[in-house]
């Protein structure tokens, strides 16, 4: 499992709530702490939707053909931000995200593996902000035990990848 330690908090923060950066990934849960504490649970209520044409027309709702389905960064990150936002900074907050499965097989296929949703149950980011540090996690949710790691080493590299190329650096925590 890789973690890692943001070194600047500040300008990450921004693009996590205010820009494009995490909007393709998918919010599982969240919790967030600032004079109460919120707990948004992001598997997708599909029976809120008046019907199937009502419920295709919303962001974030696509059929993950078996997989939890939960609904986009993008369309939640503005509430997220009201709850974040303001003159002190959170005492504390946890996000967990997932890749869809069409980019898990993208991520895979790109690796030169293959995806097999019986076996893999998702690739998870965390990002938890506590005691002053920010710190990315990620991880590979099995669904049967596997000695092949090469799942969470082709994860791994592609949450690095991603940081580095949004311009963040973070470090090994010690």
């Amino acid at each position: 499992m890789l973690a890692l330690t943001i070194l600047d908090i500040r300008p990450f923060m921004s693009a996590f709530l205010i820009g494009p950066m995490f909007d393709r990934f998918r919010l599982a849960e969240a919790r967030i702490t600032t004079f109460c504490t919120y707990s948004i649970d992001g598997r997708l209520e599909r029976s809120f939707f008046g019907g199937p044409d009502e419920e295709a027309a919303q962001p974030g709702t696509g059929e993950e053909d078996g997989m939890e389905v939960y609904v986009s960064w993008k369309t939640m990150k503005s509430h997220c931000f009201d709850m974040i936002r303001g003159r002190r900074t959170p005492l504390a907050f946890h996000f967990t995200f997932f890749l869809s499965r069409a980019q898990a097989e993208e991520m895979m296929a790109g690796a030169g593996l293959s995806f097999d949703p019986d076996r893999i149950g998702g690739f998870a980011l965390n990002l938890r902000f506590s005691g002053g540090a920010l710190t990315v996690s990620a991880g590979v949710s099995y669904r049967t035990f596997t000695a092949d790691r090469s799942a969470d080493e082709t994860w791994e590299r592609y949450v690095r990848d991603f940081l580095k190329k949004a311009g963040f650096a973070a470090s090994e925590p010690s």
